[in-house]
């Protein structure tokens, strides 16, 4: 495993074609499979999946990781009408500029649809998908109601619904261990620096719509990990997507939740870089 020429939370943007800038930061290996990871609803490019061990962690893996603020959060101009496959159109302009010709992506949570679109957009340029715990088409799936307790849920809605969620989290925060404190925080902040109505509110909107992505598209493998106790988005998202795709391999981890991200970080890096290998 790669443990040199170390990158320690490198910060960059870039300008896109239509002016807008798109924030990330870079950790991990210098030298490794380039990863571009999409975060979770109300999560940021600060997002620290490990803690402290973040970093160090991704670097024994090999993966040179590029955590990208989606556009209404943190440092990513806000796109009016976003949607799943313009993301894709988002990573193709940062591959250009980073000249990167090849990547592995990595979502979590509400991050999954972004990434399932940036392979399909991008086709054989993507080696491999991975997903923790990841939204499914929850429309297409007939679980609106059971999700947003309604069928047909209003952007107004979904804003204070994004606003109960943030002073839910910020209260949960504040009775975390001390050391990780202020990371949960720091993330917070970010995801919200352009306002509650902006990236976290649209996510939810683009959650409660049908998806624009063609899931036929993507021929890359594709690993989705989801807890089977996980209490905030159903596993048989996962078990739908696995469905959908060409080439998925499944795992419902028994007993673990919507945080699994942080205990299988590493699991998940190992194996999307043997998949590459391929």
């Amino acid at each position: 495993k790669a443990t040199v020429s170390v990158l320690y939370w490198r910060m960059k943007r870039v300008v896109l074609g239509d002016g807008r800038t798109l924030a990330f930061r870079e950790y991990g290996c210098a030298s490794g499979l380039p990863v571009v990871f999409a975060h979770g609803n109300l999560n940021s490019r600060m997002f620290t999946p490990m803690w402290d061990k973040t970093c160090s962690t991704t670097t024994q893996c090999g993966v040179r990781l590029i955590a990208v603020d989606r556009p209404g959060y943190g440092g990513s101009t806000y796109l009016k009408d976003r949607t799943y496959m313009s993301f894709g159109d988002d990573v193709r302009a940062l591959m250009a500029d980073l000249q990167l010709d090849k990547i592995a992506v990595l979502g979590y949570s509400s991050g999954g649809p972004n990434v399932l679109a940036a392979a399909a957009a991008l086709g054989d340029k993507v080696a491999c998908c991975g997903l923790f715990s990841s939204d499914g088409p929850y429309k297409a799936m007939g679980i609106n109601q059971r999700i947003f307790n309604k069928e047909e849920i209003t952007k107004e809605e979904l804003l204070q619904r994004t606003k109960q969620s943030a002073e839910n989290l910020r209260q949960a925060y504040a009775n975390a261990r001390p050391e990780r404190v202020a990371s949960l925080t720091t993330d917070l902040d970010t995801a919200l620096e352009q306002g509650h109505d902006a990236g976290p509110s649209q996510d939810g909107w683009l959650e409660s719509r049908e998806w624009d992505i063609d899931l036929s598209a993507i021929t890359c493998p594709v690993l989705l990990y989801h807890g089977d106790k996980d209490t905030d988005v159903p596993h048989e998202c996962s078990e739908y997507l696995a469905k959908q795709l060409k080439n998925p391999s499944l795992h419902i981890l028994e007993g673990e939740n919507h945080s699994l991200i942080r205990r299988k970080w590493e699991e998940v890096l190992t194996a999307v870089v043997s998949a590459c290998k391929c």
